[in-house]
């Protein structure tokens, strides 16, 4: 769980448009009565959380939220699926090689970031890349916790 995040001490202020009700509901196949508190809940519960640009992207189980970072409107989600992820072929080993690479590279990133100017391609580069290895942990954690078949 995140607990230290600005998404998750303004997770009151959190709503959505008629639309992003209908949306949401849709895209996650779910038939609960309030959209807006799923979405607080699976937030509390929430593998990671990143801010990019404008939006918060939330990673909880199979599920990813998208909430704009100034208006805390809950704008879409949808899932990740077990079919969009291949992993066939890869040992345990691979995988838990694989986790300490991207923590170190992650690590390095977060030092450069340090020096990065705010706004410029390079920035913008470098939010990316470090969206793209949190992404990548998540998924390598989720995929070591499968029970063997």
């Amino acid at each position: 769980m995140i607990n230290n995040n600005e998404l998750i001490k303004n997770i009151n202020k959190l709503h959505t448009t008629k639309l992003g009700i209908g949306r949401i509901k849709q895209n996650l196949g779910i038939e609960t009565d309030d959209v807006v508190e799923w979405c607080k809940e699976k937030i509390k519960q929430a593998d990671d959380i990143l801010r990019s640009g404008k939006n918060w992207y939330v990673h909880s189980g199979d599920s990813v939220i998208t909430v704009n970072a100034y208006s805390y409107t809950i704008i879409t989600a949808h899932k990740i699926t077990a079919s969009e992820i291949k992993t066939e072929g890869f040992t345990e080993t691979d995988f838990e090689n694989a986790y300490e690479a991207f923590l170190s590279m992650i690590h390095k990133l977060e030092k450069t970031q340090e020096n990065t100017k705010p706004g410029t391609p390079q920035w913008t580069t470098l939010i990316r890349r470090l969206k793209a290895l949190r992404l990548a942990i998540t998924l390598i954690n989720r995929e070591l916790k499968k029970e063997p078949q």
